[in-house]
Order: structure tokens, then sequence, then C-alpha cells
């Protein structure tokens, strides 16, 4: 079966199951990552964990057929024994990320903000790159501003905190 036939199979209530599992276990997301410690990447990140392999292979056979490409990651849990160990999937590339919201938006409700935000950052980098042949040019204020926002919507803790941590961003 060639992946058009297979995403055409998929239902409604499987891509709203994959909404589900992202709305209450998944970060949608812009991550921040240092290269050759000084250069700032900023990079859209969309995590599914889960620790029972059933449900995240579910999640990882509805990504195939959607055509995303994902890294896998799996977590041993060393420091209690008592915790189950923890699958990753991970989409992190501006096109994948992309072409995984355009399909999934209407299906997020707990992240739809979070959705929303990271779907206009890689919009806007596209258009970027688009505009100036060049997938390295810098982040527009627009851009980082996204990242804070991004910061904002996922965090659990105060919000001096996320004060704190703007003042310290170059």
């Amino acid at each position: 079966m060639d992946r058009d036939n297979q995403q055409k199979t998929l239902s409604e209530s499987e891509l709203g199951w994959l909404g589900g599992i992202i709305d209450g276990e998944g970060t949608i997301s812009i991550h921040r990552m240092f290269s050759h410690g000084k250069n700032i990447t900023l990079s859209p990140r969309i995590s599914i964990p889960n620790t029972n392999i059933i449900i995240f292979s579910k999640v990882c056979s509805i990504l195939d057929s959607l055509d995303i490409g994902r890294h896998v990651e799996k977590r041993d849990n060393k420091k209690n024994n008592k915790w189950k160990d923890c699958y990753i999937a991970q989409i992190s590339n501006i096109t994948g990320t992309k072409k995984f919201l355009d399909k999934m938006m209407q299906y997020f409700f707990g992240k739809k903000d979070q959705a929303e935000l990271v779907l206009s950052f890689c919009n806007s980098r596209i258009n970027t790159y688009e505009n100036t042949h060049c997938k390295r040019s810098p982040y527009t204020e627009e851009e980082k501003n996204m990242y804070f926002q991004s910061i904002e919507l996922n965090r659990k803790g105060k919000k001096e905190d996320s004060q704190r941590l703007h003042a310290n961003l170059p």
C-alpha cells in the first residue's frame, strides 16, 4: 500500500484520538538550542510521550500514515524502578511540523493556542527561506516573541520566572 492510500484510510476518529493524546500528554512548542556554544537556533517541536507501548505504536502508525517524519526515543527509567520506561516521538523540522499542524489543527482543544503559534512560526520561517534563499537568516523580532509566547503557553511555573528568562536572552 502506498502512502497516498494509507493517508486516505485514516478515519476522523483516529485523527481526533491523536489530537486528544497530544492535548493530554504532548507538548507543542518552539525549542531553543545552542549550536557550538553560542549560536541560538529556534525550532518547532511536537513531543508525544507515552509509557504504554500499544498507545505509542498507534501514535507512530498514524504519523506514518500521514507521512510525517519523526525521531523516536526510549527513555529507560533508571532512577526509580517503579516507574515505567517512556517512549517519545518528536517532530522537529519546520516542513514536517507545518504539514502535521495543517492536518491536525482542528483536533486540538487544550493545546490549540500552542499549535497556532507554532504553525505561525513555521510559516514565518518558510516565508523567510523563500524570500532570502537562506535557511540561516536571522530571526525576526516577531519570531523571537513567538518563542517567548511558546514558553508562556507551556509554563508550569510563575510569571516572574518567565520575565527573568526574557531578561537573560540575547
